[in-house]
């Protein structure tokens, strides 16, 4: 399933890395590896790292426009899966999961910058777009990679809230 994304960022201070998406696009949220999900930003480009202020880690910005279009992408998403997407119309504010990774492949430095302890907030920014923020405390190592992508990896529970939170956000629009 595809998702419209305004914005996507991480910053990593310690290694001195901003990564971004130069034009809008798309995530991705697929089933990785049995009951692991995973949403995938690829198209990253380094950029000139921030000034102070900053705080490491991702941002991600949605928009949940068609909201029908969104909406069938969820519930047939989730059927497909077979993960439970509730009906409630109250869209709550917030949501907060705890990832099983959260990393970033950047290959013109060989690194694989990761944190297996990170917080993962999605927030409602206004009735058609999402911000997603994950922080943690980010590690690196140097391995081979071929293009720079971001990946969430969520269990198969965090997998189905995230989808309800967006179903609830879009079915409100209709």
């Amino acid at each position: 399933m595809y998702l419209p994304c305004t914005e996507a960022a991480a910053i990593f201070s310690a290694e001195g890395l901003k990564l971004s998406l130069p034009v809008p696009g798309q995530i991705l949220l697929d089933c990785h590896h049995g009951d692991i999900f995973v949403l995938r930003a690829s198209g990253l480009a380094a950029g000139d790292f921030p000034a102070e202020g900053q705080e490491d880690g991702i941002r991600l910005e949605l928009t949940l426009s068609p909201p029908a279009t969104i909406l069938a992408g969820c519930e047939e998403f989730a059927a497909h899966q077979q993960l439970p997407v509730g009906s409630d119309r109250g869209a709550a504010g917030e949501l907060l999961e705890r990832p099983v990774l959260t990393a970033c492949h950047v290959p013109g430095a060989n690194l694989f910058v990761y944190t297996e302890t990170s917080t993962f907030t999605a927030r409602v920014l206004s009735p058609d777009r999402v911000e997603i923020v994950v922080t943690g405390e980010f590690k690196t190592r140097k391995i081979p990679c071929r293009e720079v992508d971001l990946v969430i990896h969520l269990e198969r529970p965090a997998a189905a809230r995230l989808l309800t939170f967006l179903a609830n956000l879009t079915r409100a629009r209709l």
